[in-house]
């Protein structure tokens, strides 16, 4: 068991949530606060390679029916919620893309119902993917060795293709699929008796990585970044600790519900502190937005009606 990708897991639960904060006018410390927030989107994507099992018949069917109904469900869920603000706050009437079919498409293929339910949708496309190639792989009797140079090749190719092309295709599905891969390969390389080694080079690879925001692509750096870091946490230095099993167990719910509190969150604070947002706002409002989202996703994970769509 990795007790300490529990807690990786909450801890890019949290840094996601800086990422959909409303506060658009800040001061260049209140820019700084939310720097790293980006980098826990791939590193989601990279524990969902780490912890990935291919195999079996039924495995995309397993995988559409752990990842689609709570798609479905929040995908309804925003668009209602959108719809409301729409007509409530924002105008008095609805935006012009719910007249629009292609709207719809997006919403049911592409995750647009919202900012961020795109990464559930292109993760059941990803994982689709590689277990089609693993079968691929096996059916033409490519041995293991053979397989992790391709698939090396294979996520550096498609990390190169979301930092050339900036389509919605190679911004989201793409840069996913190079993350997916990066953490599946990486399973088979990790040394848990290893902690001080991950350790420094994950402060030099930090380090890096801010040094060099504006020069080197943000998605390079960060899959650079999730290397060192996924390599610490899944040391057997992390104990079993209940507090690690509840970040991990509200990560996903808190992922998916969070924007709706920071659209509000962000309507208050707008209303009542005038821009620009220094740090105090900044990290006030991230951990007031985090804080609501895991006590709300603590309550619905206890009722098991709606705990499957929040895992």
């Amino acid at each position: 068991m990795y007790y300490g990708l529990n807690l990786l897991r909450g801890i890019a639960a949290f840094g996601i949530v800086g990422c959909h904060l409303g506060l658009s006018q800040r001061t260049p410390c209140g820019e700084w606060v939310t720097v790293l927030c980006n980098f826990n989107v791939g590193l989601f994507a990279a524990i969902s390679g780490f912890l990935m099992t291919v195999g079996g018949e039924g495995y995309v069917k397993k995988r559409a029916k752990r990842i689609l109904p709570p798609y479905l469900v929040w995908s309804t869920i925003y668009i209602v919620a959108t719809a409301v603000f729409d007509l409530a706050l924002d105008g008095g009437h609805l935006n012009e893309r719910y007249y629009s079919l292609s709207n719809w498409l997006k919403v049911l293929f592409c995750g647009s119902a919202a900012t961020h339910l795109w990464f559930l949708i292109c993760l059941f496309y990803a994982q689709t993917v590689l277990h089609g190639v693993c079968v691929a792989f096996d059916k033409l009797n490519l041995k293991g060795h053979v397989q992790k140079v391709v698939m090396s090749f294979a996520s550096i190719a498609l990390l190169y293709c979301s930092i050339t092309w900036e389509n919605w295709c190679c911004l989201y599905l793409v840069r996913l699929m190079a993350f997916l891969l990066l953490g599946y390969l990486m399973k088979d390389y990790v040394k848990r008796d290893r902690f001080i080694l991950p350790l420094g080079c994950t402060v030099v690879v930090l380090a890096i990585h801010l040094g060099t925001r504006g020069l080197l692509p943000g998605f390079l750096r960060d899959y650079l970044l999730v290397v060192p870091v996924i390599m610490f946490f899944v040391s057997d230095r992390f104990r079993d600790h209940e507090i690690f099993t509840f970040l991990a167990a509200t990560s996903m719910g808190v992922y998916l519900i969070h924007p709706l509190f920071a659209r509000a969150m962000s309507f208050v604070v707008t209303r009542f502190i005038s821009p620009p947002y220094n740090v105090a706002v900044v990290l006030g409002e991230w951990l007031a937005i985090w804080i609501v989202s895991i006590a709300v996703v603590a309550i619905i994970v206890r009722i098991s009606v709606m705990a499957r769509f929040m895992r």
